[in-house]
Formats: structure tokens, sequence, C-alpha cells
């Protein structure tokens, strides 16, 4: 059965690479869908290599897990119960922390803009996030 499921799932990748080389080939797609989108604009790395460098950071990190996740399953004595159980006891508590994380360093930003708060806290880096939410979250991951 995985056999049928993998062939499905290359010829998925074949006919989507062939539609879109159609699309770009007769232009079907419209004029701003073209070849040149590769290289107009600055092409593949139109702000240097930084981008590549931190998406690779998050490519092998979340590879990481996943192959845990694969040898975990491999020397479990009964992978089809223990396993659901240990990612719904990891997946809730993360998500619950990541939304209250989030949820108050924009509170404090909104606070400290009206005035309600330090004024240290309304200090936004390039990126939007609050500079000492971000330095306070980091000494906390530190230990």
């Amino acid at each position: 059965m995985e056999f049928w499921f993998s062939i499905v799932k290359i010829l998925a990748i074949l006919a989507m690479i062939g539609f879109g080389s159609y699309l770009l080939a007769t232009g079907t797609a419209g004029p701003q869908a073209s070849i040149s989108n590769l290289w107009a604009l600055g092409g593949f790395f139109p702000f240097g290599v930084e981008g590549l460098v931190m998406a690779m950071a998050v490519i092998i990190f979340a590879f990481g897990g996943i192959e845990l996740f694969g040898i975990t399953a491999a020397e479990a004595r009964d992978p089809d119960k223990t396993l659901p159980k240990a990612v719904n006891q990891i997946i809730y508590p993360v998500s619950v922390y990541n939304g209250t994380s989030y949820c108050s360093s924009r509170m404090l930003l909104g606070l400290a803009q009206q005035g309600n708060a330090p004024k240290f806290l309304k200090h936004i880096n390039k990126r939007g996030i609050l500079v000492v939410m971000s330095f306070t979250e980091n000494m906390r991951i530190a230990g």
C-alpha cells in the first residue's frame, strides 16, 4: 500500500511541475507570471543570503523534530497508543504558551504607547518584535 501512495505522490509532484512549466511557456497565467521573475527585482537573494540561512535553521530544526518522532515510533512498545498521547501533551501547552506570549507582548506595547507602561517597552526592532520581550524570552529559554 505504501508503494502506491508513493507513486501517487511522485505523480502529483510531476503533474505540478508540468502544469507550472505549461503556464510559464504559454503565458496562460498572465503577463506577471514569467521566467524573468527569477532575476527581476534582485534575483534569488535580493537582501543577501541571510534569508536563506534563517530558513535553513528552521528547516533543519523541523526535520530534526520529525526524525526524533520517527525514532521514537520505532522504539516504543505500543506506538499506536503512546505517540498520539505524547504529541497531544506537547502541542497544546506549546501553542497556548506561544499565544499568551504574543498577546502579552502586544498588550505591553499598547500600554507603553498609551503611556500606561514604561517607555522602554515601546522599542521595536526592524522585524517588528519588541526588543525587551525578545531579550527576556531568550533569557528564559537559555535557562
